[in-house]
């Protein structure tokens, strides 16, 4: 991958250092940026997320959009709320990573991680059959898709979606509906609106950095874990 497109991802992991490596091309020769990841996921209350959030994670059925820019805290919450739900839900999750950095272990629920690189994760959305499915990798066309579908077969998704962090729903709905092929676009379009739940904008701010969110959902059903 490297050689073919002048950059690669990875994760490495010896049992005691966890990190995130990207190696890329430069003018004189290759470099490399290397972040050290948290090993287990943080809680709701260790990213000072609202009590909002903390209801979302009791959602049956919908579509959870977790907006912001890039490292600006989106993959934090999305582990969070992945935490939360595996501690207090006999639920199975599934998550479509680029590179899976949080590991999950089983606790009141079950959650199976699969890591997508650069290939597309429409084919994995589809192939899951997990209670919730949790997706932080690239959203083309197809993958969007594939969200849609889960959502409106009966299960919970959440995904990340890079957006201004107080992008409302309308906007986040326009956004999605772009990157859907012209015939689709309106199916999608009708679903999103219809599945939408919860928009959860996350940015970084401060020294030393802290995430601020916006919550914006409306009713959504609630069930018995």
């Amino acid at each position: 991958e490297l050689e073919a497109r002048g950059e690669t991802g990875f994760m490495f992991d010896d049992g005691t250092l966890r990190a995130r490596v990207r190696v890329f091309r430069e003018a004189g020769g290759t470099a490399a940026i290397i972040k050290l990841v948290a090993r287990h996921a943080p809680s709701l209350a260790d990213v000072g997320a609202p009590d909002d959030l903390g209801r979302l994670c009791q959602i049956d059925a919908g579509i959870v959009v977790v907006a912001g820019h890039t490292r600006g805290g989106r993959s934090t919450t999305l582990a969070a709320i992945v935490r939360a739900i595996n501690e207090t839900r006999a639920k199975s999750v599934a998550t479509v990573e680029e590179h899976v950095e949080c590991l999950h272990a089983p606790q009141r629920g079950v959650v199976h991680q699969r890591e997508v690189g650069s290939r597309p994760c429409a084919p994995m959305i589809r192939a899951s059959e997990a209670d919730v499915v949790a997706v932080d990798a690239g959203l083309d066309g197809d993958a969007i898709e594939a969200l849609v579908d889960a959502a409106e077969s009966g299960r919970l998704v959440v995904a990340v979606v890079t957006a201004h962090p107080h992008a409302d729903r309308r906007a986040i709905v326009d956004a999605l509906c772009e990157r859907v092929a012209a015939d689709k676009r309106d199916r999608v379009r009708r679903l999103l609106e219809q599945h939408l739940a919860a928009v959860v904008g996350v940015s970084l701010t401060g020294a030393p950095r802290r995430a601020a969110f916006a919550v914006s959902s409306r009713a959504p059903r609630l069930v018995a874990a």
